[in-house]
Protein backbone atom coordinates (compact mmCIF):
# COMPACT_ATOMS: atom_id res chain seq x y z
CA UNK A 1 0.00 0.00 0.00
CA UNK A 2 1.34 3.19 -1.01
CA UNK A 3 1.69 6.07 1.70
CA UNK A 4 -0.75 8.70 3.31
CA UNK A 5 -0.44 11.94 2.00
CA UNK A 6 -0.74 14.59 5.03
CA UNK A 7 -1.69 18.15 4.56
CA UNK A 8 -1.17 20.55 7.21
CA UNK A 9 -3.33 22.94 6.93
CA UNK A 10 -2.20 24.94 10.09
CA UNK A 11 1.16 24.63 8.43
CA UNK A 12 -0.16 26.63 5.62
CA UNK A 13 -2.25 29.03 7.46
CA UNK A 14 1.06 29.89 9.27
CA UNK A 15 2.98 30.22 6.38
CA UNK A 16 0.38 32.40 4.79
CA UNK A 17 -0.16 34.37 7.86
CA UNK A 18 3.05 35.70 8.13
CA UNK A 19 3.01 36.32 4.65
CA UNK A 20 0.15 38.89 4.88
CA UNK A 21 1.38 40.44 8.28
CA UNK A 22 4.85 41.07 6.70
CA UNK A 23 2.68 42.34 3.40
CA UNK A 24 0.67 44.49 5.41
CA UNK A 25 3.25 46.24 7.05
CA UNK A 26 5.32 46.25 3.62
CA UNK A 27 2.48 47.93 2.02
CA UNK A 28 1.73 50.32 5.04
CA UNK A 29 5.34 52.14 4.36
CA UNK A 30 5.34 51.76 0.84
CA UNK A 31 1.89 53.31 0.96
CA UNK A 32 2.31 55.91 3.43
CA UNK A 33 5.62 57.10 3.49
CA UNK A 34 5.68 58.60 0.25
CA UNK A 35 2.12 60.27 1.26
CA UNK A 36 4.23 61.69 4.60
CA UNK A 37 7.49 62.30 2.96
CA UNK A 38 7.33 62.92 -1.13
CA UNK A 39 5.30 65.22 -3.23
CA UNK A 40 4.41 63.26 -5.93
CA UNK A 41 1.03 61.73 -6.62
CA UNK A 42 2.22 58.75 -7.78
CA UNK A 43 4.49 57.92 -4.33
CA UNK A 44 1.37 55.53 -3.10
CA UNK A 45 1.97 53.36 -6.04
CA UNK A 46 5.04 52.21 -4.33
CA UNK A 47 2.96 50.14 -1.80
CA UNK A 48 0.77 48.35 -4.12
CA UNK A 49 3.54 46.96 -6.63
CA UNK A 50 6.45 47.45 -4.98
CA UNK A 51 6.73 46.78 -0.71
CA UNK A 52 3.48 45.25 -0.09
CA UNK A 53 4.30 42.53 -2.81
CA UNK A 54 7.50 42.30 -1.39
CA UNK A 55 6.29 42.02 1.91
CA UNK A 56 4.06 39.39 1.00
CA UNK A 57 6.13 37.24 -0.99
CA UNK A 58 9.02 37.39 1.73
CA UNK A 59 6.95 37.30 4.65
CA UNK A 60 5.76 33.59 3.17
CA UNK A 61 9.54 32.29 2.36
CA UNK A 62 10.36 33.38 5.91
CA UNK A 63 7.14 31.43 7.35
CA UNK A 64 8.33 28.41 5.44
CA UNK A 65 11.91 28.72 6.80
CA UNK A 66 10.71 28.83 10.48
CA UNK A 67 9.05 25.17 9.90
CA UNK A 68 12.33 24.63 7.69
CA UNK A 69 14.32 24.98 10.62
CA UNK A 70 12.30 23.12 13.46
CA UNK A 71 14.56 19.58 12.84
CA UNK A 72 11.98 18.26 15.13
CA UNK A 73 9.34 18.33 12.51
CA UNK A 74 8.63 16.50 9.50
CA UNK A 75 7.64 18.66 6.70
CA UNK A 76 4.86 17.68 5.04
CA UNK A 77 3.85 17.93 0.99
CA UNK A 78 1.74 20.97 1.96
CA UNK A 79 4.66 22.94 3.09
CA UNK A 80 6.63 22.47 0.29
CA UNK A 81 3.37 23.14 -1.71
CA UNK A 82 2.80 26.89 -0.29
CA UNK A 83 7.12 27.26 -1.01
CA UNK A 84 6.32 26.39 -4.33
CA UNK A 85 3.29 28.35 -4.94
CA UNK A 86 5.06 31.59 -3.15
CA UNK A 87 7.93 30.66 -5.97
CA UNK A 88 5.55 30.92 -8.62
CA UNK A 89 4.29 34.37 -7.36
CA UNK A 90 7.88 35.10 -7.92
CA UNK A 91 8.16 34.12 -11.44
CA UNK A 92 5.07 36.30 -11.70
CA UNK A 93 6.18 39.26 -10.47
CA UNK A 94 9.10 38.32 -12.24
CA UNK A 95 7.02 38.65 -15.43
CA UNK A 96 4.91 41.60 -14.43
CA UNK A 97 7.85 43.63 -14.31
CA UNK A 98 9.45 42.72 -17.50
CA UNK A 99 7.72 45.99 -18.36
CA UNK A 100 9.57 48.19 -16.21
CA UNK A 101 12.78 48.22 -17.12
CA UNK A 102 16.45 46.40 -16.21
CA UNK A 103 16.56 47.05 -12.92
CA UNK A 104 13.08 46.18 -11.55
CA UNK A 105 13.54 42.70 -12.91
CA UNK A 106 17.68 42.61 -11.91
CA UNK A 107 16.41 43.25 -8.40
CA UNK A 108 13.81 40.15 -8.11
CA UNK A 109 15.90 37.60 -9.76
CA UNK A 110 18.88 38.67 -7.20
CA UNK A 111 15.94 38.32 -4.59
CA UNK A 112 15.26 34.64 -5.50
CA UNK A 113 19.29 33.54 -5.86
CA UNK A 114 18.96 34.78 -2.09
CA UNK A 115 15.86 32.99 -1.29
CA UNK A 116 17.72 29.43 -2.95
CA UNK A 117 20.48 29.80 -1.01
CA UNK A 118 19.09 30.57 1.90
CA UNK A 119 16.70 27.56 1.96
CA UNK A 120 19.61 25.29 0.68
CA UNK A 121 20.92 26.69 3.55
CA UNK A 122 18.35 26.08 6.40
CA UNK A 123 17.71 22.36 4.91
CA UNK A 124 21.82 21.59 5.06
CA UNK A 125 21.55 22.66 8.90
CA UNK A 126 18.57 20.91 9.39
CA UNK A 127 20.11 17.94 8.46
CA UNK A 128 23.03 18.52 10.80
CA UNK A 129 25.11 19.42 7.60
CA UNK A 130 24.73 16.48 5.25
CA UNK A 131 22.80 15.62 2.25
CA UNK A 132 20.36 12.83 3.03
CA UNK A 133 19.85 10.41 -0.39
CA UNK A 134 16.71 10.23 0.58
CA UNK A 135 15.74 13.68 -0.49
CA UNK A 136 15.46 13.03 -4.06
CA UNK A 137 12.45 14.81 -4.69
CA UNK A 138 14.10 17.78 -2.91
CA UNK A 139 17.29 17.71 -5.21
CA UNK A 140 15.31 17.52 -8.20
CA UNK A 141 13.03 20.35 -7.51
CA UNK A 142 16.42 22.14 -6.63
CA UNK A 143 18.39 21.76 -9.80
CA UNK A 144 14.49 23.34 -11.36
CA UNK A 145 14.60 26.30 -8.85
CA UNK A 146 18.56 26.87 -10.54
CA UNK A 147 17.81 26.78 -13.96
CA UNK A 148 14.83 29.21 -13.49
CA UNK A 149 17.10 31.62 -11.91
CA UNK A 150 19.48 31.16 -14.77
CA UNK A 151 16.66 31.86 -17.23
CA UNK A 152 15.93 35.13 -15.65
CA UNK A 153 19.47 36.04 -14.76
CA UNK A 154 19.90 35.70 -18.64
CA UNK A 155 16.42 35.33 -20.31
CA UNK A 156 15.66 35.26 -23.92
CA UNK A 157 15.47 38.85 -25.64
CA UNK A 158 14.29 40.36 -28.73
CA UNK A 159 13.32 43.72 -30.59
CA UNK A 160 11.23 45.67 -28.17
CA UNK A 161 7.90 45.23 -29.77
CA UNK A 162 7.03 49.20 -29.78
CA UNK A 163 10.21 50.75 -31.24
CA UNK A 164 11.14 51.34 -34.35
CA UNK A 165 14.68 50.90 -36.24
CA UNK A 166 16.94 53.99 -34.78
CA UNK A 167 20.43 54.64 -34.36
CA UNK A 168 21.87 51.35 -32.65
CA UNK A 169 19.22 49.05 -33.70
CA UNK A 170 20.44 45.56 -33.86
CA UNK A 171 20.39 44.01 -36.61
CA UNK A 172 21.48 40.56 -34.97
CA UNK A 173 19.51 39.55 -31.54
CA UNK A 174 21.47 37.12 -29.41
CA UNK A 175 19.30 34.42 -28.25
CA UNK A 176 19.85 35.55 -24.19
CA UNK A 177 21.24 38.34 -22.47
CA UNK A 178 22.21 39.26 -19.24
CA UNK A 179 19.10 40.84 -17.42
CA UNK A 180 21.54 43.71 -16.28
CA UNK A 181 23.06 44.13 -20.37
CA UNK A 182 22.18 48.16 -20.39
CA UNK A 183 20.83 47.62 -23.71
CA UNK A 184 18.15 46.81 -21.99
CA UNK A 185 17.69 49.66 -19.71
CA UNK A 186 14.52 52.13 -20.94
CA UNK A 187 14.52 53.96 -18.24
CA UNK A 188 16.25 56.82 -20.20
CA UNK A 189 16.06 55.78 -23.81
CA UNK A 190 14.60 52.95 -26.20
CA UNK A 191 16.10 50.17 -25.57
CA UNK A 192 17.97 48.01 -27.75
CA UNK A 193 16.48 44.57 -26.38
CA UNK A 194 13.63 43.60 -24.54
CA UNK A 195 13.28 40.12 -22.46
CA UNK A 196 11.76 37.62 -24.91
CA UNK A 197 8.30 37.32 -22.71
CA UNK A 198 6.65 33.85 -24.61
CA UNK A 199 9.78 32.28 -25.11
CA UNK A 200 10.46 32.72 -21.77
CA UNK A 201 7.37 31.11 -20.02
CA UNK A 202 8.29 27.95 -22.75
CA UNK A 203 11.61 27.69 -21.27
CA UNK A 204 9.78 28.07 -17.47
CA UNK A 205 7.32 25.29 -19.02
CA UNK A 206 9.92 23.04 -20.40
CA UNK A 207 11.76 23.61 -16.51
CA UNK A 208 8.86 22.47 -14.27
CA UNK A 209 7.54 20.05 -16.61
CA UNK A 210 10.78 18.04 -16.35
CA UNK A 211 10.86 18.69 -12.87
CA UNK A 212 7.67 17.00 -12.35
CA UNK A 213 8.26 14.23 -14.53
CA UNK A 214 11.73 14.04 -12.68
CA UNK A 215 10.29 14.06 -9.30
CA UNK A 216 7.66 11.04 -9.63
CA UNK A 217 7.88 8.32 -7.84
CA UNK A 218 11.20 9.54 -6.24
CA UNK A 219 11.38 9.77 -1.85
CA UNK A 220 11.44 12.85 0.09
CA UNK A 221 11.53 11.12 3.29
Amino acid sequence: MGKTVKWSWRAMMDILGTAWFIGAISFLVGFIGPILFSTSNLGPLLGIFITGPLGFLMGGVIGFWRLLADSGRNLKRSDWGTFFAIWLLMLGWYGLFCWFGFFAIWCIAILQVVVAVATVFIYWVRNRGSWPAKQQRFYVWLVAALLLIGTELFPPVTHPWWAKPHDGYLQEVPLVAYVGDERMDSSRKTPQLAIDRPQLLIFWAGIMTAAVIGSYGRSNE
